[in-house]
């Protein structure tokens, strides 16, 4: 809060501003009533002398305490979001309605964490619908205003620009159209996340649950999914196999033995049949289908 003193100097500062080409200018400043602060703003004009010479100023003020609080209250809306921006786990990047990136600000730390610029400035002037890794139907339906959504691998030997990421990695990406208050479309907000270790994991968990432990063959569950696969209108075949002797062998020399015998089975099977499709059902059983072609 100003003290008066520090008012009428800044006012007078103001005031020794004014010039025949510059014949007014603009004070803004907090006053306290009631306890409360309000705004004043203040437009000084002056009038001058023939040669020049400040002659008086006339002041013409108008209470902005309704409009500063907005400005205030913009600002901090903006400084959070920044923050947020900043902090966010996920990249952010915005484009403008044309697609471009107009600067720096427009991305985020993690942005740059997961496309590993090593020049950041040339990602200005970056246009979202010329990314090779942006195909022409999710620019199409981008372009349409509908939100774009995929997760699939980006090769970053194809991004335009400097980088020190290299080879390919699975991004989740969720690019949003963003329509102002009057309807239009202002630009474009990309949500960006590095998932490759996730869709690694969920692969293998996938893998371990359709396939047998012991012989690495497919399970019951595997055998019902790639079941569901098939081509009825095409010929096809499935065969039953048991294995004799199982049962004696396990009983007279042990487990070790049994499961050493299934996995030489399974060996036979994997050397006459495709790989894709052998499966195991049971404990002393195989399954296999294939679909001719």
């Amino acid at each position: 809060m100003m003290s008066v003193p520090q008012m009428a100097e800044r006012v007078e500062r103001r005031i020794g501003e004014l010039t025949l080409e510059n014949k007014s200018v603009v004070v803004t400043h907090p006053v306290q009533e009631d306890g409360k602060i309000k705004w004043v703003q203040w437009k000084v004009t002056g009038t001058f002398y023939a040669n020049g010479e400040l002659k008086g100023a006339s002041f013409c003020g108008w209470d902005i305490t309704n409009e500063q609080e907005r400005t205030e209250s913009i600002l901090s809306r903006l400084q959070r979001l920044k923050e947020m921006m900043k902090h966010n786990t996920s990249g952010l990047e915005w484009f403008n309605k044309e697609g471009l990136m107009e600067n720096l600000e427009d991305v985020n730390p993690k942005t740059l964490d997961i496309f590993g610029p090593t020049n950041p400035q040339e990602l200005i002037g970056f246009n979202i619908f010329k990314d090779p890794n942006f195909s022409p139907a999710d620019r199409e339906k981008l372009q349409r205003g509908e939100v774009v959504s995929y997760t699939k691998p980006f090769d970053f030997s194809l991004v335009p620009y400097s980088t020190s990421k290299k080879g390919i990695r699975t991004l989740n990406v969720q690019a949003i159209p963003t329509i102002d208050e009057r309807g239009v479309l202002s630009g474009y907000l990309v949500i960006v996340d590095d998932v490759t270790e996730r869709e690694e994991n969920r692969k293998s968990l996938e893998y371990a649950s359709t396939r047998d432990e012991l012989t690495g063959l497919r399970n019951r569950a595997g055998f019902n999914k790639e079941k569901n696969k098939l081509d009825l209108t095409k010929p096809f075949a499935i065969a039953i196999g048991d294995i004799d002797g199982l049962k004696s062998t396990n009983d007279s020399k042990g487990h070790s033995e049994g499961d050493r015998l299934i996995k030489t089975v399974a060996h036979v099977l994997q050397d006459c049949v495709r790989a894709a499709n052998k499966e195991r059902l049971g404990e002393g059983g195989r399954k296999n289908e294939e679909q001719s072609t």
